[in-house]
């Protein structure tokens, strides 16, 4: 028996690797095939593997390997391999499973977002009303890395039109919050994130009535005996939620349930372009044994290691937190971010500003930090700021939710991660409210930039000009009216 694993490390061209091994019985003829979300490496990681026999994918699955690794070996880029077609097999119960790889073009997960529109009432082109093909009930998405825009508005417009449809997701904390970041899934819960690249780039976050019944988790769960370097550098000291699976229940027309099940090794992501990635899409009877296994295999860790899952809400404020105090992610409890989340929708901001205090005096493994007087500003910026502005007259009425929201984006732009633009962005979160002039935000954010300056601090810790200057009126009216828009960028 022999073992083929597909391994790109000797290519020059950059690709990511498919997670792809097959095992060949002595006369060279496959006999099944592994796939997994996991990479060869020794890290700590929730992963899946799936056990594939079905003689016609594992031809194709063969035929795909040999063509990649002698395109490799010829020092071929994803683009230039020959395009491997896609191949559906329909079995007697009508089950169906269909192969993908990415071709380095074409991506498998436009699929899903096929499947979430045809539950649709609106005409997804046109936005006129139609009859939907289907009846989406559930969405269970359990990912690494969910930073696909358009799967992301799919499912929130989908929400908004349907009061039937529920949806689940897990995600890795490090694709979960706000600061330096690509995921979606807090964008999907109002909060806007901002990215490392492009530059100056911002997810906004979507303002639609349906995010409460966005049932969003995080896994958060330290290695023993550990410590971090920083805050953006951890895959090496913590279990790393890295599956790469997304189960929508459907009821078509004729009242048949139906369960569609994507996994592989891509991630929810756009970029197909340079990967070398595998996905397959089940359609399978709801009560399979397959598709039960599949969710119970998501919902056990959500149900059943509650020290290790977060909402998340609770890690956009865990990881803002730990940053603005100087600490890792574990030197803030649960109770504590609770009770800070809790303190900011009630306005309490005195207790708030003394959970902070309390979380920067705790111990830390964490190497590489600010110096304890950056530390110490940043945190009596934050204080100074969040108490001036509650003490405000306030133009519109705020919901707990809208706090919270202003509250992400301050603590944001006081951890001096964002560059000029994201500046500029957050700001209008914070400070924009519909019945205030123009005249009244530009005296506000004046206000704040005085602030900065009494501390010593600049707006941005990215750019290499002072972010002292005055900002210009073009820039703070542009910023202000973003403060409702719903617009993913890509």
């Amino acid at each position: 028996m022999t073992l083929g694993v597909l391994d790109v490390a000797k290519n020059k061209t950059k690709v990511d690797l498919e997670k792809l091994q097959l095992i060949s019985s002595p006369d060279g003829n496959a006999y099944y095939h592994l796939q997994t979300t996991g990479n060869l490496t020794e890290g700590r990681r929730y992963n899946r593997m799936i056990r594939i026999v079905e003689p016609h994918l594992l031809v194709a699955l063969a035929e795909n390997r040999a063509q990649m690794m002698k395109g490799y070996a010829a020092g071929l880029a994803n683009t230039k391999l020959p395009v491997t077609p896609r191949l559906r097999v329909l079995f007697q119960d009508s089950s169906i499973v269909e192969l993908a790889v990415t071709d380095g073009g074409r991506n498998p997960n436009d699929r899903l977002v096929d499947i979430v529109n045809a539950g649709r009432t609106i005409n997804v082109e046109g936005g006129t009303p139609r009859k939907p093909l289907h009846i989406v009930e559930h969405i269970l998405m359990s990912h690494f890395a969910f930073t696909h825009s358009d799967l992301a508005e799919s499912i929130v417009n989908l929400v908004n039109e349907s009061s039937e449809t529920k949806v689940i997701g897990i995600f890795d904390k490090s694709f979960a919050h706000t600061t330096y970041n690509y995921g979606r899934a807090a964008a999907m819960k109002h909060y806007d994130v901002y990215r490392p690249f492009p530059p100056g780039d911002v997810v906004k976050g979507f303002g639609f009535s349906g995010a409460e019944k966005l049932e969003f988790y995080t896994y958060l769960r330290s290695l023993p005996n550990v410590s971090e370097r920083s805050p953006d550098l951890y895959h090496k000291t913590r279990h790393l939620w890295h599956d790469k699976t997304t189960i929508i229940d459907v009821k078509d027309l004729k009242g048949r349930q139906w369960t569609y099940l994507a996994t592989g090794s891509l991630n929810a992501s756009k970029h197909a372009k340079n990967n070398a990635d595998l996905q397959l899409l089940f359609r399978l009877n709801t009560s399979s044994d397959l598709a039960t296994v599949f969710r119970e295999s998501i919902m056990a860790p959500i149900n059943n290691e509650k020290s290790y899952i977060y909402t998340v809400e609770e890690a956009v404020f865990i990881d803002l937190i730990a940053r603005l105090t100087g600490r890792r992610e574990f030197d803030v409890t649960k109770a504590s971010v609770r009770e800070f989340i809790s303190t900011i929708g009630n306005l309490d901001f005195k207790r708030s500003i003394e959970i902070m205090d309390e979380i920067s005096l705790k111990e830390t493994s964490l190497r590489v930090k600010p110096r304890p007087i950056i530390i110490e500003k940043r945190l009596q910026l934050f204080f100074t700021i969040l108490q001036w502005y509650g003490s405000l007259e306030h133009f519109d009425k705020l919901s707990p939710e809208n706090w919270k929201r202003k509250v992400v984006a301050l603590m944001n732009v006081v951890t001096q991660r964002l560059n000029r633009k994201q500046v500029y962005s957050a700001l209008g979160v914070f400070l924009y409210e519909r019945g205030a002039s123009d005249e009244i935000f530009r005296e506000r954010i004046n206000t704040i930039q005085s602030f900065f300056i009494t501390k010593g601090l600049q707006l941005s810790g990215v750019d290499e000009e002072s972010d002292l200057k005055p900002l210009p009126d073009l820039e703070i009216s542009k910023c202000a009216r973003r403060f409702g828009g719903n617009n993913f960028k890509q």
